[in-house]
């Protein structure tokens, strides 16, 4: 799952797949690519909502208010602190970082990897 998360990023996000790779993301808790959809969707947030995968993404009423959070943590540059060592603002890479310096799991949601360092560093 890892392998084909790496790929799909790799491969890049565009205007017209960012919507739906957010929600992908989302339904098999791929954490990095969320990620990485989300910040692309921050960066071009005006083409991705003209695109056609915006009205899907609309249903979910819960991602939207994900993507208006980030885009608000952005315009405070909250997002992209990476020297933080609040567990609960670390970006998933960090996470994973962190979580494989401790040979732990770094697979699962956002979530699941922040409730793992914590308990880990606890």
């Amino acid at each position: 799952k890892l392998a084909a998360e790496s790929a799909i990023i790799y491969e890049g996000i565009s205007v017209n797949t960012a919507a739906e790779l957010v929600l992908f993301a989302e339904a098999h808790d791929c954490a990095l690519l969320k990620e990485v959809a989300v910040d692309f969707f921050v960066d071009r947030a005006a083409e991705v909502m003209a695109s056609e995968g915006w009205s899907v993404l609309t249903e979910s009423a819960s991602t939207v208010l994900e993507l208006t959070e980030a885009l608000a943590r952005r315009s405070t540059s909250l997002e992209r602190e990476e020297t933080t060592d609040d567990i609960e603002r670390m970006r998933v890479v960090t996470l994973r970082r962190k979580l494989d310096d401790k040979n732990l799991e770094v697979d699962g949601s956002r979530t699941i990897l922040v409730k793992r360092l914590k308990t880990a560093s606890s």
